[in-house]
């Protein structure tokens, strides 16, 4: 088994993940700027005092208004409207979080424009998942091998069973059966780095999906040589770093606005993932940048303590120290069904969750309204765009931009059934392989 990183590795991983915004990032920089010292923004400044004298329902309309208009009547609120100030603890960040929020409610949902990019013929493509059994690892993972044989490649699902330790041996087997790629799912490289290396060295192909290269800031231990071929590439002109960034600021953004930045805040995290690394980073940042929420405690797990069910109780312990938390964020979907929403109910509390990566089960707690919202993306899209990749990377070209974006959702735009209606990305792959 490969060693996952020292203490010191960890504890610098921390300091990476709390340190500057991520450089870019066009979500944290605006926020950042938003919520600049006192006399930067009066125009923002006059429009929150009029809200704060609004009631909640008439401080909807009127942002909704702001936000689809760019103008507020400042004098559409006063004393005699009814509503209280915010508590004084409260910063100024929750005008500029709704408008995030509603420009994350309404992102892009049509088709991927997609260069031509012929099916390469007789490949062998590996599927490697680190878990079957949550739908974070099979949603992707069934939909890659659905796509690699519809483009006309034998597909091969191997499951490390929430091992970590047992990647390498699965990268050795795959290759040594004869794959000539591997479409890693909820691994990094840093997982099996060495087995990764030999494997690229050899012409094999390797493609992550929720996953990232050992050379990446949010690598487990550090980052180090590389040993992955490529990445998706997500829409909104992001590279994945930022991509994984903006679905921790979403849900921040979300309950900073949804508290009128009054948001104390449980958040869990994984200390394994890279992905869980940017998206804490995103996270973090803006509720830091907000001026009155804040992180309360970080409750951060091991995929041992998630595969144990010990992750429950240590959140269950985070939520009796702090019983003034009024936000819990989820680290992923699998893990807000596993443990965040059998901890809240065991300690009985209020708490509003804010959910993972927007997977069937979170759209039923929406549904249901034991949850406050989810960033959602369509795992079944990234298998697809996983397997485009790899056949960019044979072709050697550069990869199509898949068009993944995240979409904020809550119980106002929660669909009655399913979840978030997606573009019919199929077709348009289909098309562009050469493909019936």
């Amino acid at each position: 088994m490969e060693s996952r990183g020292t203490d010191r590795g960890r504890r610098e991983r921390m300091r990476r993940r709390t340190s500057n915004p991520v450089a870019g990032n066009p979500r944290t920089e605006i926020f950042a700027s938003s919520t600049a010292a006192a006399g930067a923004r009066p125009r923002e400044e006059e429009i929150t005092m009029v809200l704060r004298r609004c009631t909640s329902a008439r401080r909807s309309r009127l942002l909704v208004g702001l936000l689809a208009t760019g103008t507020l009547v400042l004098t559409g609120c006063s004393s005699s409207d009814g509503g209280s100030a915010p508590s004084a603890s409260g910063g100024v960040g929750f005008v500029a979080s709704a408008s995030v929020v509603q420009e994350a409610k309404q992102r892009d949902r049509t088709p991927p424009v997609l260069a031509a990019n012929p099916a390469v013929a007789g490949k062998n493509v590996a599927i490697l998942s680190l878990s079957q059994a949550n739908e974070s690892g099979a949603v992707p993972a069934a939909a890659a091998k659905e796509a690699a044989e519809i483009i006309g490649w034998k597909a091969t699902i191997y499951d490390a069973n929430s091992n970590m330790g047992a990647v390498t041996g699965l990268v050795r087997q795959a290759t040594a059966a004869g794959a000539n790629a591997l479409i890693v799912v909820n691994i990094d490289c840093a997982a099996a780095a060495q087995a990764f290396r030999e494997a690229t060295a050899a012409g094999v192909v390797i493609v992550p999906v929720n996953g990232f290269d050992c050379d990446n800031e949010g690598s487990p231990g550090g980052p180090s040589a590389r040993g992955f071929s490529g990445e998706i590439r997500p829409g909104g002109g992001l590279n994945q770093s930022q991509f994984w960034a903006q679905d921790g600021s979403d849900q921040a953004h979300n309950a900073i606005a949804d508290s009128e930045d009054t948001a104390k805040i449980i958040s869990v995290e994984s200390t394994e993932l890279a992905v869980e690394y940017w998206q804490a980073k995103g996270f973090n940042e803006a509720v830091a940048a907000s001026g009155g929420s804040r992180v309360v405690q970080r409750v951060e797990f091991t995929t041992a303590d998630f595969v144990s069910g010990r992750l429950t109780t240590m959140i269950e312990a985070a939520l009796t120290r702090h019983p003034e938390a009024t936000y819990i964020k989820s680290a992923f979907s699998a893990s807000t069904i596993a443990n965040v929403v059998p901890a809240v109910r065991a300690s009985h509390s209020k708490i509003k969750i804010l959910g993972g990566e927007g997977l069937q089960s979170e759209f039923d707690l929406l549904r249901k309204g034991q949850m406050l919202s989810t960033d959602a993306t369509p795992g079944s899209w990234f298998g697809w765009a996983a397997v485009d990749t790899v056949n960019s990377l044979f072709r050697k070209t550069p990869p199509n931009d898949s068009g993944l974006q995240w979409m904020l959702v809550d119980r106002d735009n929660v669909p009655s059934t399913g979840t978030v209606q997606t573009a019919d990305f199929r077709t348009v792959y289909r098309a562009s392989w050469g493909v019936s």
